[in-house]
């Protein structure tokens, strides 16, 4: 984890099923540490097997930006965030192709208003998402 966040800290940070579930103040530490995972995750079949992944493992991550609700999750007694817009970036992520970082329109639009330093953002059309939310424009994020 801290390896792949480069220094940007995360508001809240769990896992589902083979997915992570990250929540960050600002767009552009959420790029940042979404690139920096899948540089990683891509380079090194060694840095895999160090943190016992499988070595053929391929990582796909999907970006979507808007509110979300701190709360204490009355099971666990964990701090979590609740939001729509979660459920919005799963249905992204089966759509991205393994070792990129695809995102939203919303999440594009903030990334371009606030400033996106070394980060190229492009549309890649509309394209299926997932558990029949539709044809949604996308974009992929590189250096």
């Amino acid at each position: 984890r801290d390896r792949a966040a480069g220094g940007h800290q995360a508001l809240h940070a769990n896992t589902w099923g083979d997915g992570l579930f990250l929540v960050y103040e600002h767009v552009q530490d959420a790029a940042q540490v979404a690139l920096d995972a899948i540089a990683w995750i891509n380079a090194s079949v060694n840095a895999r097997i160090e943190f016992g992944l499988p070595e053929d493992l391929a990582m796909r991550i999907g970006l979507h930006a808007g509110s979300a609700r701190p709360f204490v999750d009355p099971i666990t007694g964990v701090h979590s965030y609740a939001s729509t817009h979660a459920s919005f970036a799963a249905r992204l992520e089966p759509t991205t192709p393994p070792g990129m970082v695809y995102a939203s329109q919303a999440f594009a639009a903030l990334l371009e208003l606030h400033g996106a330093g070394d980060v190229d953002c492009r549309m890649v059309g509309q394209l299926e998402w997932g558990k029949g939310i539709g044809r949604q424009p996308t974009y992929r994020l590189t250096r």
